[in-house]
């Protein structure tokens, strides 16, 4: 019963699944896909790692392969994001599944100039920046026919200080949507959040990720699977660029992201980098 086609999945996207190594279905996503498929706003909490995109890209591209979409329709299902690079993210698994039917999907991100009249979408995968400016700002954007969103990372949003946009944006979007919510906590303002713009919702989470404390739900931790590790090393902070540079050379042969908090920290150290002819190749990425 681990099998997409036991989660009431058409035979074609369970095809493009298996394709793409998706073949066993992860204990969150047996939970959620059924009752999303059947219509049923969701909020769920589940752990980094145990497949929750699948959770929400799966219901919406069965959704409106139910309700027969189709390119000359408006956008159908939306996708929020907190940040651009977990958008550009779903949006290749998205594009990739959705390939199986007749449905575009559309990147909206900053940065990226796109014009959504000209590039029609059946579903959106959008950062929350970019889309407040598109509908709150330029209101350039239709979501008129919206029959499904879905937040990934809820709490994230909430917590870079886009709790009032998001209202907003709720109050323009269609009263009947189906709304599935995703974080990897539950906190009061969450919960408040769904008492007040989900319709009956259906609350999914492990019982060793969260525990009930009167009224709300509180993490009191944050779990990582076991597959996953997670290291850190404390260093001068004059030895942060040989000591990151070391570490670069000694893992040449691995793939690595090296996050910086501004474009200009990006080139400065990609350029730095390139200079001292390392064993690697580098590219740099940026909004600009």
């Amino acid at each position: 019963m681990d099998k997409f086609e036991s989660l009431f999945v058409s035979l074609k996207t369970v095809k493009k699944l298996n394709s793409m190594g998706y073949v066993h279905a992860t204990l969150i996503q047996k939970k959620c896909i059924p009752l999303a498929i059947r219509g049923r706003d969701i909020m769920a909490s589940s752990k980094t790692g145990s497949g929750k995109t699948l959770c929400f890209i799966i219901p919406i591209i069965e959704k409106l392969v139910i309700k027969k979409w189709s390119l000359d329709d408006m956008v159908g299902g939306c996708i929020i994001c907190p940040v651009k690079e977990l958008a550009i993210q779903i949006y290749a698994i998205c594009k990739s599944i959705s390939s199986a039917h007749s449905l575009n999907v559309g990147l909206f991100i900053g940065g990226v100039k796109t014009n959504p009249k000209k590039n029609r979408a059946s579903i959106i995968v959008t950062s929350i920046g970019r889309l407040c400016e598109e509908i709150l700002v330029s209101k350039k954007f239709n979501l008129d026919s919206l029959n499904i969103l879905a937040v990934d990372e809820i709490d994230q949003i909430l917590d870079l200080g886009f709790k009032r946009s998001f209202l907003q944006i709720l109050k323009i979007i269609p009263k009947s949507r189906q709304t599935l919510l995703f974080s990897a906590t539950l906190t009061t303002k969450i919960k408040d959040l769904v008492r007040l713009n989900l319709n009956r919702p259906i609350f999914l989470y492990h019982k060793t990720d969260i525990k009930k404390t009167g009224s709300c739900f509180l993490s009191p931790s944050y779990l990582i699977p076991k597959n996953i590790y997670q290291y850190y090393s404390l260093v001068e902070s004059n030895q942060k660029t040989n000591f990151l540079y070391s570490f670069l050379c000694s893992h040449y042969k691995k793939k690595s992201l090296v996050i910086f908090s501004t474009n200009k920290q990006v080139t400065f150290f990609s350029i730095i980098f390139s200079k001292l002819r390392p064993n690697f190749l580098i590219f740099k990425i940026h909004g600009d």
